[in-house]
């Protein structure tokens, strides 16, 4: 009998524990940072960084309803959608038209620029390209991109195999902002940011342990890059994201589904 006494008070006290630390999906949380760069005289100073959405059932679509609002607060300059359409890439969970057309609705804020995730590339990669045409957004991965005074260069994921090295225009230079979806893809090439960047990809962990933070991160890049902002010869910020992965829930101190507001002096 005391044994079972002593099982049932560790499952509540199990339970209790876990609901505490448990994140609802439809809880997003705006999470605000400041990058100083010494060398970035764009125009665009204001984003918002959101990541890894991971679009696998229908009520993950209202999350974009819940962005548009909190996105109406802060008005950026522009939005950087770092990868992780997909919630599951071997089932491909919702069709790819379907996905663009939820995200353009984020053109009605400011404009959009893209780069793919590692659960984006596969068999269907070309076909985010082809659907990405036929929108408002723009994806810009393996290409820079003008936008007014501010040039937009999208990096491949290293995760996925899928990075490679893309050359600053001379016209670009000091006035460009780097995505990439794993937060490596920034430091892969020079082994330092060569301009202000913005990767996701880590959901900081997904589950979090008071005083250690993440113990599982996705990512070989250094500890400092796996969440929130840092710096590394230009200064950069990884996104928590949005979605989740493997496991169907957030968990812990920071793990929150979050996106980052992002003003860069």
């Amino acid at each position: 009998m005391q044994f079972f006494l002593r099982f049932c008070l560790c499952l509540a006290a199990a339970v209790v524990i876990f609901l505490a630390g448990w994140h609802p999906q439809t809880d997003l949380q705006r999470v605000d940072s400041t990058l100083a760069s010494s060398t970035y005289s764009g125009d665009i100073t204001r984003v918002a960084v959101i990541g890894d959405l991971h679009f696998s059932t229908v009520g993950d679509f209202s999350r974009v309803d819940r962005l548009l609002e909190q996105l109406a607060e802060v008005d950026p300059q522009a939005i950087f959608l770092v990868g992780d359409f997909i919630g599951d890439a071997s089932g491909m969970d919702r069709p790819r038209r379907t996905i663009v057309a939820a995200m353009n609705r984020l053109t009605a804020v400011a404009p959009v620029f893209a780069v793919l995730g590692n659960h984006d590339n596969g068999a269907w990669r070309e076909g985010w390209f082809i659907e990405f045409k036929k929108s408002d957004m723009h994806l810009v991965e393996g290409t820079v991109v003008r936008a007014g005074g501010t040039c937009i260069r999208g990096l491949g994921d290293t995760d996925s195999g899928f990075w490679s090295p893309v050359s600053i225009p001379g016209d670009c230079q000091g006035i460009t902002l780097t995505l990439t979806h794993d937060p490596q893809g920034l430091i892969e090439g020079a082994g330092v940011l060569e301009t202000p960047g913005f990767a996701g990809h880590t959901h900081c962990g997904q589950i979090r342990f008071p005083y250690i933070g993440g113990p599982l991160v996705p990512t070989v890049s250094p500890r400092d890059m796996h969440c929130g902002a840092f710096e590394r010869g230009e200064p950069g910020v990884t996104t928590g994201g949005i979605g989740a992965s493997l496991l169907p829930f957030r968990w812990g101190p920071g793990a929150e589904p979050r996106w980052e507001w992002v003003r860069i002096n």
